[in-house]
């Protein structure tokens, strides 16, 4: 199994199971499909789950994390049930209680197990007249979503009940745009309370021992990353594009994952997104090629735009890779665009990879996705279109990868704020594509005027 593990796969899907279960408790959201309009005005609404999780599997929880129990595989099993809240077997329990003699948590945990305190449970609770306003983003990059929700409430009002580690779902005309976990809340004066929430993305921030001594790929780092921290996730597809041995000791799982990505597009063309939807990770291809976007029209809504068109990062016309072989030495892999070069000068990109394979089409997979300039475009409108990261969109003539999706809601209504990339199709005909999206915008303006 690639990465170091405290327990084997099997035990740490068990400990998965177990911890995804509270995260499981509450609204049922499915994934969606597409982005859409919404419309101006939406119907807001945002539900809070306030969750009581009892002392008895919480001492269960914790003995689990102690590690005390990593060698015993059918103990593990029957104290991730009991964790979890689940109806153990006569053996299970009798192994449990042989081995609550030694520890004063399993004791505690088989006091309380079968009664209504060893059980979770959760409050629904309506917050939706209450909003006073959200301010709401979404990343491409791995960081995951942030919400700010101040809500209003009187002094007998349920949802001051609500704390650190309760779960919110917000829904604009019944899509659901976010789910996330309460983790900071402020008390700013006595009729207001803020809410800081992030969604699952957030504990990638964990630190992760990471020893891979021979080659994976995203898809398994991504699986086992994702077992390792209990995080809801759906299965990806398997990914053919080998990722070279690495041994970190102090990386964050973001950072991890952000490399493997990187790596699975230089060395295999493909460019791989991480992103909730909206209560799951997914790992998604982006296929701008094959999907050319869902078209929006947008264009009336649009408050403001910025859009710019660069040399200056990510774009390269050469590629140098120096790979060390058993023997110690460096053998260096070069390609160059020889037309890119002439039109910019050397963009050089280079690196050092210890015991890697360098195949025959690498570096060609590696400049076909660098060499050309990247396209930049930040656009503000009123209204909602439901967006996630990683999106296909198509605006009037070109097609663009979402990067950066900003939600804002007040008593003056609702606005939005994108920033995408222009997704690169080139042409033998036109190898240098000047872009200008202000003309664009100009022409489709002028054609509903």
């Amino acid at each position: 199994m690639s990465g170091v593990d405290f327990a084997s796969a099997q035990k740490q899907a068990l400990l998965a199971a177990a911890n995804a279960q509270s995260i499981a408790e509450g609204e049922k959201v499915g994934r969606r499909d597409k982005p859409s309009t919404l419309g101006v005005n939406p119907v807001c609404k945002v539900v809070a789950y306030i969750r009581n999780v009892r002392q008895g599997t919480d001492a269960a929880a914790n003995y689990l994390a102690s590690g005390d129990v990593d060698e015993d595989t059918a103990l593990y099993r029957a104290v991730a049930k009991l964790a979890s809240g689940q109806t153990l077997s006569q053996g299970e329990y009798a192994l449990v209680a042989a081995a609550s003699k030694e520890s004063p948590r399993l004791t505690t945990a088989l006091q309380m197990y079968g009664s209504s305190v060893s059980q979770r449970s959760s409050q629904r609770c309506d917050l939706s007249e209450c909003v006073q306003n959200f301010s709401l983003s979404k990343s491409l990059k791995v960081q995951g979503g942030s919400c700010q929700l101040r809500i209003q409430v009187d002094s007998e009002d349920v949802a001051r009940g609500i704390g650190l580690g309760d779960q919110f779902y917000i829904y604009l005309d019944e899509q659901c745009i976010f789910w996330g976990m309460c983790m900071e809340v402020t008390y700013p004066d006595e009729w207001n309370i803020d809410f800081t929430i992030n969604d699952s993305m957030w504990y990638l921030k964990n630190q992760l021992v990471w020893i891979q001594n021979k080659p994976t790929t995203l898809d398994a780092m991504f699986t086992s990353i994702c077992d390792q921290l209990a995080l809801p996730y759906v299965r990806p597809a398997p990914i053919p594009v080998a990722l070279k041995p690495r041994v970190e000791t102090n990386a964050t799982a973001m950072s991890l994952l952000q490399n493997a990505i990187d790596e699975t597009m230089y060395y295999g063309g493909r460019l791989f997104a991480i992103r909730m939807n909206p209560a799951a990770l997914e790992l998604i291809e982006v296929q701008g090629e094959d999907k050319q976007g869902v078209t929006l029209d947008v264009i009336e809504a649009m408050t403001s735009f910025s859009a710019t068109q660069s040399i200056q990062n990510e774009t390269y016309n050469e590629v140098r890779v120096f790979a060390n072989n058993s023997g110690g030495t460096l053998k260096a892999y070069t390609l160059q665009d020889l037309p890119f070069m002439e039109r910019f000068g050397i963009l050089r990109y280079q690196e050092v990879c210890n015991n890697a394979i360098i195949r025959e089409g690498d570096l060609d997979k590696m400049l076909a996705v660098t060499k050309y300039p990247t396209g930049d475009l930040r656009f503000d409108i009123v209204g909602v279109v439901n967006l996630f990261p990683a999106d296909v969109i198509r605006l009037m003539e070109s097609v663009y990868v979402t990067h950066d999706i900003a939600y804002n809601y007040d008593d003056a209504g609702y606005k939005m704020t994108v920033t995408c990339a222009r997704w690169q199709k080139p042409s033998s005909e036109q190898l240098f594509d000047k872009w200008d999206f202000s003309q664009e915008y100009a022409q489709a303006k002028h054609l509903k005027w």
